[in-house]
C-alpha cells in the first residue's frame, strides 16, 4: 500500500512547499493536487498545474508527484504528452500521470472548452498519449485503435523507462 497526501485547494505557495517537504520527511509516498483552474468557491484558490509539479520536483528527492487527476479537457494530447515527459525527466521518474474523464463541466464552460463525450474521448486520449510518450523498446505499448495521427519525427524528448 502507498500513502499520499492530497494538498489543497490553497493559493499559498509557502504552505504547499512546507506541506510537501513535511510529507517527504514523514515518509509519505506521494503528494497530489486537484487539476483545476476554476473554483466554485472564492475561498478555494487553486495552485496547481505543470509548473507547480516542476517546482516541487526541484525541491524534493524521493516523494512522487501524482495529479489527482489531470482533467483531460484542459489539455491537447500533445501538450499532455510533452508536459508529462518533461516532468518525468525533471523528477527522475517520480511524476505519475493520473488522467480523469474531466467532469467539472462548470470549469469547462467558464474557460470556453468544448465538451465531447467523456468515455470515448478519454479512451482515444489515453491511446494517443501511449503513442506519443512511449519510445523505448524497454517500455510496453498496448495496442489501441487509431483515432489521431502524429508526426513521429517530432515527438522527443522521450520518456525514460524508470524501474
Amino acid at each position: 500500500m502507498r500513502i499520499a497526501a492530497n494538498l489543497g485547494p490553497t493559493g499559498n505557495w509557502n504552505t504547499i512547499l512546507a506541506a510537501t517537504q513535511t510529507a517527504e520527511k514523514l515518509g509519505f509516498d506521494a503528494i497530489s493536487f486537484l487539476d483545476h483552474y476554476h473554483t466554485q468557491k472564492l475561498e478555494w484558490p487553486y495552485l496547481c498545474g505543470w509548473s507547480l509539479y516542476g517546482a516541487l520536483a526541484m525541491v524534493t528527492s524521493r516523494i512522487h508527484l501524482v495529479p489527482m487527476v489531470i482533467d483531460r479537457m484542459n489539455y491537447l494530447p500533445g501538450v499532455l504528452a510533452k508536459e508529462t515527459t518533461m516532468l518525468s525527466i525533471a523528477s527522475a521518474g517520480r511524476f505519475e500521470l493520473g488522467i480523469g474523464a474531466g467532469d467539472f463541466f462548470e470549469e469547462a464552460h467558464a474557460w470556453g472548452v468544448h465538451l465531447p463525450g467523456a468515455p470515448a474521448h478519454l479512451d482515444w486520449r489515453i491511446c494517443d498519449l501511449r503513442r506519443r510518450a512511449i519510445a523505448s523498446s524497454q517500455c510496453r505499448l498496448d495496442a489501441c485503435t487509431s483515432h489521431t495521427t502524429m508526426d513521429h519525427r517530432r515527438r522527443g524528448p522521450f520518456v525514460p523507462c524508470h524501474s
